[in-house]
């Protein structure tokens, strides 16, 4: 895998998370989706829980291009569990922004 490529790779996947998390964070509900109505979330703290996942999953996904794009030889592997971890630290968010308040 190529240093073009690591970067690509894992800058697209990066910024879909981003992007979903961001979504998370502007959700609200016009109604509410149980019955009974549960009592109303609190829409500051799932947006915090989503902005934080956010910026985390940036983070992870840009320290991860760096270190694949300064290691040659396993540089595949890199990515995979970079993007891995992308992936989960964005489902874990969202999870937790969706369910916590």
């Amino acid at each position: 895998m190529s240093r073009i490529a690591s970067w690509v790779s894992l800058g697209v996947i990066t910024l879909v998370v981003v992007a979903v998390l961001c979504a998370v964070a502007s959700l609200r509900y016009a109604v509410m989706p149980v019955y009974p109505a549960l009592p109303s979330p609190d829409y500051q703290l799932q947006a915090t829980i989503a902005f934080v996942g956010a910026a985390l999953a940036l983070a992870l996904g840009f320290g991860a291009a760096l270190s694949a794009a300064r290691v040659t030889a396993h540089r595949a592997r890199i990515v995979a569990i970079g993007g891995a971890s992308v992936l989960g630290v964005g489902l874990v968010a969202s999870v937790a922004a969706l369910m916590i308040p």
